[in-house]
């Protein structure tokens, strides 16, 4: 694990979930700022529309909205010292006004630093691929620009890789992919391809040294079977290629359903690997969601095409198995055609 990461020399501190690693990382950060004697740095960057788990501490991280998932009214407040970023979402120009995406983005940073302080920032928390958000790949200056300007400021950055580690996006990790080093790295999902709970940490050992000592993990962090099925998992992983797998799949996906683009309700098609979104709206020119509020909608799709989906607010979202062949790429993809052609652009389905 740690020898396939791109964080050089680390340690590993070992959970049951996604949401438990993104909410230590939150407690590591602050708690690391404060060991080294910049108690101040309580500050957290993330970007809008993120997902970083289901706690507490997640939910202070998406400031208090769960996306698909639902929010956490009625649970008190949330959050505290967290700024939001605008996203890097190449298809919503609009965000950006005339400007180019990443140089916005990266301003919009520079300029939020000056705001808050450097010297009161702690870290910033960036999903590799955007995932709740709808499988949403930035362009690829964007994080080597966005953690170049962090490292100028002695400011973390926490990569969230629950979604895209293990090969989900081609590559053991998506830092990888983008050619970047987090100061720490959160996976989970993928480590044992849900056979067993277990997340982890991956922590820089520069970081990691100060907070020598430090309580780490639940009862059932390290839990040696699921230990074992992962070890089991990530040997599979590479001894059948699947990465390859996951990159020549994941292109096909594009390839293949770049005609469906002609359909009135669908916006966009992105992806990095097998990750993949098909966005869709109600009017191509203002890019305007596609309202799909009908609970029952996905267990539709599925009884209609015998193909299962994911829906992220109003994006089709693909995270098949990483062994999945050529003519499964084909079938679900025709799936997502016979969707796609009975939504109309008010919402409704016609079975």
């Amino acid at each position: 694990m740690v020898t396939r990461a791109p964080v050089g020399q680390a340690r590993v501190r070992y959970s049951t979930s996604g949401s438990q690693c993104c909410d230590e990382a939150l407690q590591v950060v602050r708690r690391y700022q404060w060991a080294r004697g910049v108690p101040e740095r309580t500050w957290v960057l993330t970007l809008r529309g993120c997902y970083h788990g289901c706690t507490y501490g997640g939910a202070a991280l998406n400031q208090g909205a769960i996306a698909a998932h639902g929010t956490f009214d009625g649970m008190g407040p949330v959050g505290g010292d967290i700024a939001q970023l605008t996203p890097p979402w190449p298809y919503h120009q609009e965000f950006y006004g005339s400007d180019d995406l990443v140089s916005f983005c990266v301003h919009e940073l520079e300029t939020t630093i000056e705001r808050i302080g450097p010297g009161r920032i702690a870290a910033m928390f960036g999903e590799p691929v955007m995932g709740v958000a709808g499988m949403v790949p930035p362009p690829d200056d964007y994080w080597p620009r966005m953690t170049q300007v962090l490292k100028e400021h002695d400011i973390l950055f926490v990569a969230d890789e629950v979604v895209t580690a293990f090969g989900r996006v081609g590559a053991w990790y998506g830092s990888s992919h983008y050619g970047i080093e987090p100061d720490i790295i959160a996976c989970a999902k993928g480590i044992a391809s849900g056979y067993m709970p277990i997340g982890a940490l991956i922590i820089r050992s520069e970081v990691a040294d100060v907070l020598e000592g430090d309580y780490s993990g639940g009862s059932y962090g390290g839990h040696a079977v699921s230990c074992a099925v992962a070890k089991a998992c990530i040997d599979i992983i590479e001894r059948e290629n699947l990465l390859q797998n996951a990159r020549e799949r994941g292109l096909q996906f594009l390839q293949e359903l770049q005609p469906l683009l002609d359909l009135p309700v669908v916006g966009d098609i992105h992806g990095l690997g097998l990750a993949i979104g098909v966005e869709l709206v109600s009017d191509k020119v203002t890019r305007a969601p596609l309202p799909l509020d009908d609970p029952t909608l996905v267990a539709r799709f599925r009884e209609d095409t015998g193909v299962i989906f994911g829906l992220h607010g109003n994006t089709l979202v693909l995270t098949p198995p990483l062994v999945i062949s050529p003519e499964e790429v084909s079938r679900t993809v025709e799936a997502v055609g016979s969707v796609a052609e009975r939504l109309s652009t008010d919402g409704a389905y016609h079975r």
